[in-house]
């Protein structure tokens, strides 16, 4: 008697140390990426001669945790100036440039996150996460309005209709390699694995494709007003490198002169 109840005393502390050691590692998870707003079919045609420089950037987010789009705390407004600019010059280099003389834009992005992962829980218990459960979901929807700049204090420049979109995450994991399994459905960037829990997993494939939607947001933008653009490109005093925030009160604001084509 004695031995079979160090025998099962034994068994017992096996599984513990297993379950434990799955619990702390997060066990393996899988990942796909969607977004509404796909890349062009076909290359957008320049506008004309103009260029044009993504100089600032607003980012506002609301919600729960999600990772289809960075905290605040992770993601400065600079930093997407830079992330932005790299895409839109990559993507587009018909459109955007860094050098001067190009056109300034401001974009302002506000998003609001969700996460739903209540029914892949439940589902998840039924086979003590050994079997990949229903997928959760990160979701993410995102306004995008993209405007001329300009450094006349009387001029407001010029602001576009908003562009949206909707950008999802799903995700199954387990305790087992059977979470390596890839998530079914459709993915627009390749699908991520991982060993580990999910802050393993591949944040910056998740938002790069948020980078890249919001620069095709910023583009169907600009081309969705291409006349508007070329008739205020003729009057509006652009600075070449970085808008103003407004007239400085010590001094006068500098004026440049219009932009001519």
């Amino acid at each position: 008697m004695r031995h079979l109840l160090l025998r099962l005393y034994f068994r017992l502390g096996v599984i513990g140390i297993i379950v434990t050691a799955a619990l702390f590692s997060g066990g393996c998870c899988s990942m796909r990426y969607t977004t509404t707003l796909k890349p062009s079919l076909e290359p957008p045609k320049p506008i004309e001669n103009l260029k044009f420089n993504i100089v600032k950037v607003d980012y506002k987010r609301e919600g729960s945790y999600s990772e289809v789009a960075p905290q605040t705390s992770e993601w400065t407004n600079i930093k997407w100036k830079d992330e932005l600019m790299e895409s839109a010059t990559t993507r587009y280099p018909q459109l955007f440039s860094r050098t001067e003389g190009s056109i300034p834009i401001a974009v302002h992005i506000e998003v609001n996150c969700d996460s739903y992962y209540l029914v892949s829980y439940l589902t998840g218990i039924i086979s003590a996460f050994t079997l990949p459960s229903y997928p959760g979901k990160d979701t993410g929807v995102f306004k995008v309005n993209s405007s001329l700049t300009t450094r006349r204090p009387d001029d407001k420049g010029y602001e576009f209709s908003s562009i949206c979109f909707s950008r999802t995450n799903a995700m199954w994991g387990t305790f087992t390699p059977l979470g390596l399994i890839p998530v079914p459905g459709e993915s627009d960037v390749p699908k991520s694995r991982s060993f580990f829990a999910r802050e393993f997993l591949d944040k910056n494939r998740s938002f790069k494709l948020t980078t890249d939607s919001i620069v095709e947001a910023i583009m169907l933008s600009l081309k969705n007003n291409e006349a508007t653009i070329l008739e205020r490109a003729k009057t509006m005093s652009f600075d070449p490198t970085e808008p103003a925030a407004g007239p400085d009160p010590t001094k006068d604001a500098p004026v440049s002169a219009p932009l001519r084509l």
